[in-house]
């Protein structure tokens, strides 16, 4: 995988639905290290290290979140190793690694290793909570019941996840 590096912008931006991102390293982004317009509906976020090198152990933050979600039914990780994003190292400016903002419905978040390192071994934080979801999104699933669904959140700066409002 190779990084991608930007520095006023987004490290990727998603605008087309049904978007699959495997296998990426982004990192040093002047933004976002992914956005998910509100077009981009329906993708699938798998398999990456996001706000760290390319052996997911140090941190090479994007600006504000590791992945901004606007848009409809987007899935960040699965239930299989392959599939698990490395979300650590984020948001110089207190964003959070996974950010759910007010125009996203149904997002899942599930089997990822979020402010910690690749091995799970190591806190590789955020500069924010872990996963922040807006109080308008609706319909947000972190983790779940079945295996490999489980995140590993910790050590970031700020919450571990944080709901704001009614969400």
């Amino acid at each position: 995988a190779a990084g991608v590096s930007a520095s006023d912008a987004n490290g990727l931006t998603l605008t087309t639905g049904a978007s699959t991102v495997r296998g990426l390293v982004i990192n040093s982004a002047g933004d976002q290290g992914i956005e998910v317009d509100t077009g981009a509906g329906g993708s699938t976020i798998v398999g990456n290290h996001i706000g760290t090198d390319v052996s997911g152990t140090v941190a090479r933050a994007n600006r504000w979140s590791g992945i901004g979600i606007k848009s409809s039914n987007v899935l960040v990780g699965g239930t299989s190793v392959a599939d698990r994003n490395v979300i650590s190292g984020n948001a110089t400016s207190g964003y959070g690694g996974v950010e759910v903002y007010n125009s996203a419905s149904g997002a899942i978040i599930r089997g990822n290793y979020i402010g910690t390192t690749a091995t799970g071994t190591g806190v590789l934080a955020n500069n924010g909570p872990g996963v922040r979801v807006f109080e308008s999104a609706t319909g947000a699933r972190i983790g779940g019941v079945n295996a490999g669904e489980g995140n590993v959140i910790v050590g970031n700066l700020h919450s571990g996840i944080s709901i704001d409002g009614a969400s």
